[in-house]
């Protein structure tokens, strides 16, 4: 790996450090990005552990593929939960669409965070695998390699990987024998949150395709709904997929798996991203 990335992350570390903060934690959320953020962040300052966010919408064995990073890594796992679960905000608000986007994401995971870092004191510093060639509507959020939330004080957040690009990231994993979520071989994304907030066409029907029993969840709350936004996603509704009969009817040429992927005339052997793909998936 690039001793210029290395020496990037390195810097993300030393500006927390210099604005003092000592006990670092890396958010995990089973994706490319925060196992690698976690990973290198190990190289170049102690740990004190990792923090996955249980939104109650996510994949169960993405919690499964965290909880053994952490044994992996050797670091403690810290879970935590929304106050209010996704299926209780859902029946009290309906589906969070775009517009509604930062209050679920208020409540699933930014929530969880303040109350825990209520217990901390101020010396606290969260590692994000947000990356400034990622998402520009990310970024809107993260504008540097660090970033202290303007709602809460204790809420420090450390970029690692600030500078990385994409198959910069794939690059690390590979070298350094990490896997990421099993859900990047069918969704192409950790599956940490299936809020459905930024869901685009044909999500849901991979979403049924390949883990049917949270297909079956979303629809069973889609039917208890009486919200004017009874259906989750922006295109589709996890009922319609419900009805569809063959996988060919919405999987896309390029989403093969278990299968070796070539990409930029390179065999890597790596899951696409979403954008080789074609698929623009949920992003909490």
């Amino acid at each position: 790996m690039s001793k210029i990335l290395i020496e990037s992350a390195k810097k993300s570390i030393e500006e927390a450090q210099s604005k003092g903060k000592t006990k670092f934690y890396a958010l995990v959320s089973g994706g490319k990005d925060s196992i690698s953020a976690c990973h290198v962040a190990m190289q170049i300052v102690k740990l004190e552990g990792i923090i996955m966010i249980d939104t109650t919408i996510g994949i169960s064995e993405t919690h499964d593929h965290v909880k053994k990073i952490a044994e992996q890594f050797k670091l403690p796992l810290i879970v935590l939960k929304p106050k209010t679960t996704y299926a209780q905000w859902v029946m009290k608000y309906g589906f969070p669409h775009p517009s509604q986007h930062r209050f679920a994401f208020i409540n699933l995971k930014w929530k969880p965070i303040y109350e825990w870092l209520k217990t901390q004191n101020n010396d606290v510093a969260l590692i994000s695998g947000i990356r400034k060639k990622e998402s520009k509507r990310r970024m809107k959020t993260q504008t540097g390699r660090t970033t202290q939330d303007k709602s809460c004080k204790k809420m420090f957040f450390v970029a690692p990987l600030f500078d990385w690009t994409t198959q910069e990231v794939w690059k690390y994993l590979r070298e350094n024998n990490l896997e990421v979520s099993p859900c990047y071989k069918s969704l192409h994304l950790s599956g940490d949150c299936l809020c459905g907030a930024f869901a685009q066409t044909g999500e849901a029907e991979l979403i049924k395709t390949f883990y049917p029993e949270i297909a079956k969840q979303i629809a069973d709350l889609e039917k208890c709904c009486k919200n004017k936004f009874s259906k989750w996603g922006n295109h589709s509704s996890m009922q319609g997929s419900l009805n569809q009969s063959k996988m060919e009817d919405y999987m896309c040429a390029d989403c093969q798996v278990n299968v070796p992927l070539t990409i930029n005339n390179k065999e890597d052997g790596l899951p696409p991203t979403s954008k080789e793909v074609g698929i623009h998936p949920t992003i909490l």
